[in-house]
This record gives C-alpha cells, structure tokens and sequence, in this order.
C-alpha cells in the first residue's frame, strides 16, 4: 500500500511537471507581451511626463507673460496715479493760491468797509458839528437882532417920551393934548418897528436854520453815497478775486 502511494506520488509529480513545462512554453509569449505592454506603458508615461513638463513651461511662460502684462499695467496705473497726484497737487496748489487771494480779498473787503464806516462817521460828526456851528452862528444873530431892535425901541421910546416931556411942561392944555397924541402916534411906530425888526431877525435866523438843515442834509447824502461807493467797489473787487 504504502509502495503505491509512493509510486502514485512520483507519477504525479512527473505529470504536473510535465505539463508546467509544456505551460511555460505556452506562456512566453503571453509574457513577452506583458513585458512589451509595460514598455509601451513606460513609454506612454515619459511622453506624459515630456508633455506635463512642456505644457508646465508653457504655463509659466504664460504666467510670466501675464505677471509682466500685470507688471505693464501696474506701471501705468502707477504713471496714471503719478499724473492724477501730480494734477492733484497742483490743484491744491491753486486752490492755495486762490484761497490766498481770495483772503487778501476778504481782508481788503473788510478793510474797505471798515474805512468806509469811519469816513462815514467822521463825516457825519463833522456835519453834526458844522450844524451846531450854523445853528449857534443863527442864535447869536438873532440874539443880536433882538437885542438891537430892543436898543433902538428903548431909544426911540425914551425920545419920545422928552419930547412928550417938553411939550408938558408948557402948562397948556393944547400942547398936553397934542404931546399925548404925539406920544401915543410915536409910541405905536415904535411898537410897529420893534415887531417888525423882530420879524426880519426871525426870518433871518429861520432861513439861515433851514440853510444849515440843508447843508447839513446835503453832508449826510454826500457822506452816505461815499459809503455806499466805496462798499460797492469793494465787493467788486471781492467778486473778482472769488471767479
């Protein structure tokens, strides 16, 4: 039993032997083909490889195109910005230069007025003044007028009252009569003078106050149309300097 079992092994063996040789004959080609696939493979994979590469170079290519591209465009922006700043700054340089101007605008505006105001001022006090004057020279004449009018009422009176006086002392009747009415006549003329030298000094002095009214009105126009000129050019020339 045992002799069968060894001769049954031996017989095996030589049968699978047999037949792994025959294939392994079989086989070759189908492993060269193998081997022939994984060249090709490996063949494929360089090209891929030569490809990726080329086609990593082209988009660096392309990629530093564009960063100089990129670089070009920021250059010109950067010499756009250049521009805009320098035009910038000299805008601000004439807004500074017209700010200057128009301060000094401002400052000769308000100089103007200023000077307009106290030219206005001086001139109304110096015709406030010339009308007190005016009126104090009308007082003064009036006051004179009067009192020479008094002088010569008091004159004439006490003249006509020696010759009443003398005319009395004649003891007749006649004479007192005729004194009395001589006196009274005198008396009455007199009267009528006085008045009336009153009333020429009244006049006078009336007219010679509506004359310092007038020319005290005639000062306050020409004062105020002086202001008003002198203002208006100064907001002309603050016009100009703000254009």
């Amino acid at each position: 039993m045992k002799k069968n079992i060894g001769k049954i092994f031996i017989c095996t063996s030589a049968v699978l032997l047999f037949a792994g040789i025959a294939n392994a004959q079989n086989t070759a080609p189908f492993c060269e083909r193998i081997v022939n696939h994984e060249d090709a493979v490996h063949a494929d994979l360089d090209v891929a490889a030569q490809s990726r590469t080329e086609l990593e170079k082209e988009q660096d290519e392309r990629l530093a195109l564009e960063r100089a591209r990129q670089d070009d465009s920021f250059a010109a922006a950067r010499l756009d910005t250049d521009a805009q700043f320098v035009k910038y700054v000299e805008t601000l340089r004439n807004k500074a230069r017209k700010n200057v101007i128009k301060n000094s605008a401002i400052e000769a505006f308000e100089n103007a007025v200023i000077t307009s105001r106290q030219t206005f001022r001086s001139a109304v006090a110096d015709s406030i003044e010339s009308f007190r004057e005016s009126i104090s020279e009308v007082i003064a004449a009036r006051r004179e007028g009067f009192g020479k009018a008094e002088k010569n009422r008091r004159a004439q009176f006490d003249a006509a009252l020696e010759v009443a006086k003398n005319s009395c002392l004649r003891e007749n009747d006649a004479s007192v009569t005729a004194a009395d009415d001589t006196l009274k006549t005198t008396l009455r003329g007199i009267r009528d003078g006085f008045r009336s030298e009153q009333a020429a000094v009244e006049d006078t002095a009336r007219a010679d106050h509506h004359q310092a009214i007038e020319t005290r009105k005639n000062a306050l126009g020409a004062a105020r149309e002086a202001r008003k000129r002198a203002v208006e050019k100064a907001v002309e020339l603050l016009r100009a300097a703000w254009k």
